[in-house]
Order: C-alpha cells, then sequence, then structure tokens
C-alpha cells in the first residue's frame, strides 16, 4: 500500500480578523485520518488562547500537538501559535465543514489560517511511528525567515512524514519548499497569517528546515509527525534508485504502456512476495538485490522485455522463479545464495540468457527449463547442499559450456539431470 494525501480545505482570513474561521465544504476520503492544522495570530489584544474545534460531520477530533505562543518581534498584542487534530473517518463519509475558534471563552479577533487533509496507506494498528513534535519561535520581522522542525527520531525509509509549517507574515510572501518534500498545500496571501503542509516518503533526516517563511515574518509555529505504511500491503516503484526498508507486504515494481529504468533496487528485511514484471513494455534493472525472507520472488517478462544485467538473491528465500512469457528476460548474472526453497529459470515461447548462473548453500530444487525456443547459460556453478537439479531443453537448445558443481561433507548434491 502507498500513503495518499489529499488536500480538502485551505482557507485564510487574510488581513480581516474574526473570532472563527470556518473551512470550506468537503468530503473526506472513506476510511482515511483526517488532519486539521490551525495558526492564529492575535489581532491587537493579549487573550489567553483557548483552542476548539467543531464539525458538521460528527467526527470527534484528538488533539495532536500545538506550539507555543509566541509574541510578534517582541510584540504581545500580536503573539500566535499553531495546533493540529485529527479524526478517523468511516467507510460512508459525507460532506461536511470545520470550524476552528483560538479563543473558545471571550470570542477575541483573530487572523487565522486553516488547513484540511486526509492520508490513507498508514498501519491502522500502529499510525503515528513515534510522537509528534511541535515547535516555533518569535522572529525579527525580517524577509528571509526559517523555523525547523525536528522529529523526535530518524524517521523511517518508507513511512510518511508530514511537516506543517505556519507564520505572522505581514506582507505575506510564499513559503520555500523544504529540500526534498513534496507541497500539499502552501498558503500564499496578501498578510498575516498563512500555513503550508510538506510531506516526504522515503526520507531518514529527523529534521525538516523551511528556510524562507514569507515577508516581515514576526513569528512562527509547526507540527511535525511520522506515519507508520501499512504493513502487508503493495508498494509500486518507479524511480532511479529504489531503496525498500524493513517490514513491507508485497512490492510490485511493474511498468504499463511505457518503460520502467531502475539503476538500482535494494530491498531489505521481511518481505513477502516480490513481483517484477513487464506488462506491454519495458522494464530494465542494472542491480536487483535482496537481503533477508522475502517469501516468493518472480522476475517476469509478458509480452514484452526485462532486462537484469545482475540479480543477487540472498538469505532465506522462498521460491525464485525467472520467466520469460512471450518476450526475453536477460539476466547477464544470476547469484544466489543461502536457503532458497525451489529457484526455476525458466522460457515459454521466448529466451533467457544467462551469462552466468550461480546457487550456494541449500537450495531445495534447481529447474533450468526452456520450452520452444532458446536459452543459453555460459556457466552454471551449483555450490553446497542442492537437493535436485534438472536441465531440461528440448533438441535444440544448446547445454552450457560448463557446469560446475560443488559440495559439503554434510549435506551433499543428491541428484543431477540432464
Amino acid at each position: 500500500m502507498a500513503f495518499s494525501l489529499t488536500q480538502r480545505a485551505s482557507n485564510n482570513n487574510d488581513t480581516s480578523s474574526s473570532a472563527t474561521l470556518v473551512s470550506s465544504a468537503f468530503t473526506p476520503t472513506a476510511n482515511s485520518r483526517l488532519f486539521v492544522f490551525a495558526f492564529a495570530e492575535r489581532a491587537a489584544h493579549v487573550v489567553a488562547r483557548d483552542w476548539n474545534i467543531t464539525n458538521t460531520g460528527g467526527l470527534s477530533f484528538t488533539l495532536q500537538d500545538q506550539s507555543t505562543l509566541y509574541d510578534w518581534n517582541g510584540d504581545a498584542n500580536y503573539a500566535a501559535n499553531c495546533i493540529g487534530w485529527y479524526a478517523d473517518i468511516g467507510g460512508s463519509p459525507t460532506s461536511m465543514t470545520v470550524t476552528v475558534q483560538p479563543d473558545l471563552a471571550g470570542g477575541s479577533l483573530h487572523y487565522i489560517s486553516l488547513i484540511v487533509f486526509d492520508v490513507t496507506g498508514y498501519d491502522t494498528g500502529t499510525p503515528f511511528a513515534q510522537a509528534s513534535v511541535d515547535n516555533g519561535a518569535e522572529l525579527g520581522g525580517g524577509d528571509s525567515e526559517s523555523g525547523t522542525l525536528t522529529l523526535g527520531g530518524a524517521p523511517t525509509s518508507g513511512n510518511l512524514v508530514v511537516a506543517m509549517f505556519a507564520s505572522s507574515a505581514d506582507t505575506g510572501g510564499a513559503f520555500a519548499t523544504p529540500s526534498g518534500y513534496t507541497v500539499l498545500t502552501s498558503q500564499n496571501n496578501s498578510g498575516y497569517c498563512h500555513a503550508g503542509v510538506f510531506y516526504h516518503t522515503s526520507t531518514t533526516t529527523a529534521a525538516v528546515a523551511c528556510t524562507d517563511l514569507g515577508d516581515t515574518v514576526g513569528n512562527w509555529g509547526g507540527i511535525i509527525f511520522e506515519m507508520t505504511l501499512e504493513s502487508g500491503g503493495d508498494l509500486s516503484v518507479s524511480v532511479d534508485t529504489a531503496t525498500i526498508d524493513a517490514v513491507v507486504g508485497d512490492i510490485s515494481v511493474v511498468p504499463s504502456a511505457a518503460s520502467t529504468t531502475l539503476d538500482s533496487l535494494l530491498l531489505q528485511s521481511v518481505l513477502q512476495d516480490l513481483n517484477v514484471s513487464a506488462g506491454v513494455a519495458t522494464l530494465s534493472l542494472d542491480t536487483l538485490s535482496l537481503d533477508i525472507a522475502p517469501d516468493n520472488l518472480s522476475v517476469v517478462a509478458g509480452a514484452a522485455t526485462l532486462g537484469v544485467d545482475s540479480l543477487l538473491l540472498q538469505s532465506l528465500l522462498g521460491n525464485v522463479s525467472v520467466l520469460a512469457g512471450a518476450a526475453s528476460v536477460g539476466t547477464t548474472t544470476l547469484v544466489l545464495d543461502i536457503q532458497a526453497g525451489g529457484i526455476t529459470v525458466a522460457t515459454g515461447v521466448a529466451t533467457i540468457d544467462l551469462d552466468t548462473l550461480s546457487m550456494n548453500i541449500a537450495v531445495d530444487d534447481a529447474s533450468i527449463v526452456a520450452g520452444a525456443i532458446s536459452q543459453s547459460l555460459e556457466s552454471l556453478l551449483l555450490q553446497s547442499a542442492i537437493g535436485n537439479v534438472t536441465i531440461s531443453v528440448p533438441a535444440n537448445i544448446r547445454l552450457p559450456d560448463k557446469i560446475r558443481l560443488a559440495k559439503t561433507n554434510q549435506i551433499p548434491i543428491h541428484q543431477l539431470q540432464l
């Protein structure tokens, strides 16, 4: 499962103060977690802060975090802070609005910013990977003021990190997008309060800096949090270099009607199923490395071409399949290390080219099978504790130039069939 973030409302009363701010009407995503981020600056008073949130959808919101109230460049009459809430959405959401009020008791006037968004793809058992963190500061009223949000610990790559910044910018101006982050919402109004939400799904860095909070900024506040990727789900990847670490369910790297190129794909730690397949296009992998405990690996060409220059599979594999359907699979080097269940290298009506096939340590069964066209192995190395090795080809198929078998004294190779 991949994360999905959707902005539902972005509202701001600009340079007009009010006691409350009502969001635009929206319908949240079914079975999502809905977040509300608000920021308010006093409008020439020193009334104590007492935030409140209501909604027309019958939701029960939980306070996520709240930053300290900071003066505007030494002036308490324009002090500001931010706050965040969340609520879980059921399977049949309806249209609703959200209303925030910075001062429930007195109803004093404020300049207010409000952003509403929902998230899916998170682990419902452990939604937050770590506690949220707030920050903020009184600033000097400049045009290049900055702020930094820092998680309590380094986030896990693949999890979702959301950084929410807000500031009192008297003459407006846009936020600088934090390095590596994606903008979900970035308000850019003519003056006073504005807010922005940014996110990242592959960072391991705890600190997130906004290097420009707008123009004439006298204070700021923000909240950062990390959400856990849903376990047992699927992850789709289309990047030059993909590193997938820790517990995920199924990983699919699949082009549909175009071309996907992965220079390096590294998969680590407790995978269920990995599918690297070409549908009606081309998938190229210079290096595919798998470490530690995937159940099943499939590298499959459907009606096009799958190219893997180097395929390294290590440690506790269930079944490994390298298959060509109606096209070609090209693997220059295939290395299988340590406790693979079954290994199949097979062609249907096309071509598999393996310059070197190496199988090391505790393979149950290894099958190298050609169907109707060709299969070529320059060198086949089978080492240590192989159960059964079968090389099965029709009369027109060339056998490997060299077949080398090695064994340990403890666990012999049982059978080799040619």
